[in-house]
């Protein structure tokens, strides 16, 4: 309840620290702050568990700009694991997107899911099992996808109507489709 109450008071310029462990959280976590840092302690070390989650569409829904998420892992999200909407230079980075039971049609549709954005970093990120895409960019302008590895999604990388987007050195296997 703490680290969900963290994101709700979220003010500009904050840190939000996520400690080791696994974290069962039962409700959306929405940060709308500007310039807000969430931070983990590693990909397997900070996990966000979402098995029991009651509310929202997303796991987790940032609508505020320069946000960086790095470091930290969100299990099993019933709906999307992170949506970006209509923000501007947000980065997300080392984050791991699973769920544990593989892939299944009632898994969250999307991992990692910037929408009407602009200047956006996707970058070293693990993404597995959505039942659409593990990353996917929509709507949006000037973003850079890099280095993530996307594996058992039915789309491993989706870019559509987006303009000035540069995807290299992923990897997509194991996917009905690599790239779309």
């Amino acid at each position: 309840s703490d680290l969900v109450e963290k994101f709700i008071l979220a003010e500009d310029g904050e840190v939000i620290e996520i400690p080791s462990g696994v974290f069962h959280i039962s409700e959306q976590l929405i940060l709308s702050a500007n310039n807000v840092k969430i931070k983990g302690q590693g990909q397997n070390k900070s996990i966000l568990m979402f098995d029991q989650q009651k509310t929202g569409g997303e796991s987790l829904l940032v609508t505020g700009n320069k946000a960086v998420l790095e470091d930290f892992a969100i299990y099993n999200s019933p709906g999307d694991a992170i949506k970006i909407f209509r923000s501007t230079g947000t980065i997300m980075r080392r984050l791991s997107i699973l769920w544990l039971r593989g892939p299944h049609p009632k898994n969250g549709g999307y991992g990692l899911y910037p929408v009407q954005c602009k200047n956006i970093l996707i970058e070293d990120n693990f993404v597995s099992g959505a039942s659409d895409s593990g990353v996917y960019v929509g709507q949006s302008q000037n973003v850079t996808i890099r280095n993530n590895y996307a594996s058992y999604n039915v789309a491993g990388l989706e870019i559509e109507n987006s303009s000035f987007v540069e995807a290299y050195g992923n990897t997509a296997e194991f996917n009905t489709a690599g790239l779309l």
